[in-house]
Parts: C-alpha cells; structure tokens; sequence
C-alpha cells in the first residue's frame, strides 16, 4: 500500500469515528441542528452538555499540563 493511500484510508478512518460521535450525541440529544435562513444549519449543545463542556474547558485551562 503506498503512503498517500495509506493517509488517505486513515483520514477515511477518522471521519468515519468523527461521523460515529456526532450520531452518538445527536441520539443523547447533547447537540441538535437548527436551521438559520442566511447560512443553512448549525449545530447547537444542549444547556446540561453545554455546562459539563464549559467546566471541563475550565479544568483543562486550571490543571497543569502534563508532558
């Protein structure tokens, strides 16, 4: 198998588990699309999701990084 298959079948492998977790959340309902006229869909967090994100950001940025 050459390299740029190689990448290009890993990168197909990504999307597809990118793919996976979004349909994970959209089936928790952690996020939900919403249509806006002018630019299409987006996507939006559910408020409880939204929190538990903020407060992991939140720790993240606190705790020290490890190397």
């Amino acid at each position: 198998m050459s390299s740029s298959s190689s990448s290009s079948e890993e990168q197909k492998h990504e999307i597809e588990k990118m793919a996976s977790a979004i349909e994970d959340l959209l089936y928790m309902k952690a996020i939900k699309f919403e249509y806006v006229s002018q630019s299409g869909e987006r996507a939006i967090l559910s408020t409880p999701f939204s929190i538990i994100v903020s407060k992991l950001m939140a720790d993240a940025k606190s705790s020290p990084q490890k190397k």
